[in-house]
This record gives structure tokens, sequence and C-alpha cells, in this order.
């Protein structure tokens, strides 16, 4: 083992990041910094932060542990967006900060589920993706309690690209198989959202 795999690889744990004390609050001050951006309209031309956040891995890290970042950044930022209720606008537990907008907190907090969505395709987003579809429905249910002339095509396409990732992974095995049914379930279960005269995609 090199020593970049030594700094990081920590054996006996399911961990493969460092197990350093400050770990846990720099990646809630990386929370903290998305979600205050999540109100304000990025710059022209300007990489927008969630990306920055994302590609910010040392060149001697390998994959796995990229992953492991990646997916706890993610993770962690779908869980506070569903805490506060983010897209119920003034109900939310999630004040709009000066010089923002609630169009423009919809917009980016649709281009963080595409993120999201493209890490799943790309295997860099390691959860189980029914918790994505779940996360994206909750949205859609916010979007419509909130106002219902809001676009949504763009959270409808993250949930037909999750849909799809879901039904084109192999089925040969019987976690594979059960994993798909309970993929149908919630297809079923919410089939007035996901096939419903929103769903335009």
């Amino acid at each position: 083992m090199n020593r970049s795999q030594s700094e990081y690889c920590n054996v006996g744990t399911k961990t493969y990041l460092t197990n350093h004390p400050a770990k846990k609050f720099v990646f809630d001050f990386m929370r903290v910094l998305i979600i205050d951006n999540l109100c304000l309209t990025p710059a022209s031309k300007q990489t927008p932060l969630i990306d920055l956040l994302l590609e910010a891995s040392p060149e001697r890290s390998t994959r796995t542990q990229q992953k492991e970042f990646q997916t706890h950044i993610l993770d962690s930022v779908m869980d506070h967006l569903l805490a506060a209720d983010v897209l119920l606008g003034e109900d939310a537990s999630l004040p709009i900060t000066s010089g923002g907008s609630y169009q423009v907190l919809v917009n980016n907090v649709f281009y963080f589920t595409q993120r999201v969505v493209d890490k799943l395709w790309q295997g860099m987003f390691n959860k189980e993706s029914k918790l994505l579809v779940d996360f994206i429905i909750q949205l859609i249910a916010q979007s419509k309690r909130r106002s219902q002339g809001l676009s949504l095509d763009a959270v409808y396409h993250c949930l037909n690209r999750t849909i799809l990732y879901q039904f084109s992974r192999p089925h040969k095995t019987v976690p594979q198989q059960v994993a798909l049914l309970d993929s149908l379930r919630v297809l079923t279960v919410n089939r007035n959202l996901i096939l419903g005269p929103g769903n335009h995609d």
C-alpha cells in the first residue's frame, strides 16, 4: 500500500476516507455552503458551487474514495433539503437568503437533483436508486403544494432518468429481482404522479 492509500484507506472500517476528527465538520461546512448557495443566481459562465465541490478531489485519490466523498456530500444535502421542506416557499424551514428568490431556489434545487442523477449513472452515487426516486417524488409533491404554475419538466426528467436507470440494471440474481419488484411497486403506488399529465418527458 502506497503512502496516499495508507493515509486515506482505513483498514477494518467501511470508509476509504480519513477518520480525522475534523472530517465531520468539513462535510458539514460544505453542506452549509451548498444550501446557502441555492437561493443565489449563479454568475454568468461561473461553474456552479455543487460541481466545484464534487470534483474537488486530490489527484492521488482513488475512484472508491471519490465515490464515497461525492456520495456523502450529495446524500447529506438531500437529507437536509427534505427535512427543510425546501420547495414549500414561505412554509419551508429553509429561509430564502437576502438577494435570492423562490424561482432561483427551485432552479438550483432541480439542477442539484440533475447532478445527483448524473452521478448515479456515472456510478459515483453509492446509494440505492430508490432513495433518489423517493427524494424526487417528494420534491414534486412539495412543488405542487406550493405553486400550480411551476414548471416541473426538469425534475420530471430527473425522475424518468432514475427510473430508466433502475430498469436498465441486470436482473439475474434474486436480490436484483427483488430490487426490480420494489421499483415496480413504487411505480405503481405513485402512478398518478409518475404517469400523470404533468410528466411530459
